[in-house]
Order: C-alpha cells, then structure tokens, then sequence
C-alpha cells in the first residue's frame, strides 16, 4: 500500500484489523496437496496461530515487487515445506 495517511496506514494494517489483504508468494515448484491442505488449516508459529488463508494457485506473477522484510506469509510458508 503506497500512502502517505499514516492514520490511513495504520488502521488497514494493524494486526486485529478485519479488512481483507491480499499477498503474492512465490515458492519454488509446485506445492502438494498436504502442504496446501497444511496452509489452508492455519499454521501455528512462535507468537500463536494464523488465520487460514484463501488460496489460489497461478503459474507466473508479472510487475510484482519485493515483500516488506517482516512479511507473515513469509514466515507460515516454511514449516509447510
């Protein structure tokens, strides 16, 4: 999100918040059933659950930036393999 409203800023992405976000992952081949089935449960990580995601699957992402360095999904991707 590009703003320069940090009010804006923090109310849509503060944790608690229930306005809906999406976010592009990139993994490297193609996951298997237990691994989305893994994520669509929810992953527990150090600091407590995740809400599980909606997933969609898609075969190349184009014009898409970096992630922020503390990007969660970056963290729930890993202990699913």
């Amino acid at each position: 999100m590009l703003t320069n409203d940090g009010a804006l800023q923090a109310r849509l992405t503060q944790p608690g918040q229930t306005h809906g976000k999406i976010y592009y992952v990139q993994v490297e081949g193609i996951p298997d059933n237990a691994a989305l089935q893994a994520l669509r449960t929810g992953v527990t990580l150090n600091d407590g659950p995740t809400c599980p995601p909606v997933l969609r699957l898609s075969r190349s992402l184009t014009g898409c930036g970096p992630a922020p360095r503390r990007f969660a999904n970056g963290r729930i991707f890993p202990p699913v393999g």
